[in-house]
């Protein structure tokens, strides 16, 4: 039988925008069960989400990543190509450079 607390937040079935997952082994691991086509696809999505801004570069500060939002978008539909890049770089871009 179910709990009766249906509202407990640990039985709901999404993550409210604020949770930050970080990368993990285990991240790494059900991304690697994603064909590459489909990671690409949820890359451009999330780039274009409002509830996921990427910052724009700034000349003043020191970025660790000067990629401009539509150079992310560049870069991922050129992963597209089967020969491009293989499903493992695509993959260490999204954990360790975009996700940041």
């Amino acid at each position: 039988m179910p709990p009766k607390n249906s509202s407990s937040p640990l039985l709901r079935d999404t993550l409210p925008s604020s949770t930050i997952i970080p990368p993990s082994a285990l991240l790494r691991r059900f991304l690697t069960r994603l064909p590459k086509s489909v990671l690409i696809d949820l890359v451009l999505i999330w780039l274009d989400h409002p509830l996921c801004p990427i910052p724009e570069p700034d000349e003043d500060l020191y970025m660790q990543d000067a990629e401009t939002l539509d150079d992310k978008k560049a870069i991922y539909a050129e992963y597209r190509d089967e020969n491009a890049a293989s499903k493992s770089v695509v993959i260490d871009k999204i954990l360790m450079n975009d996700w940041v």
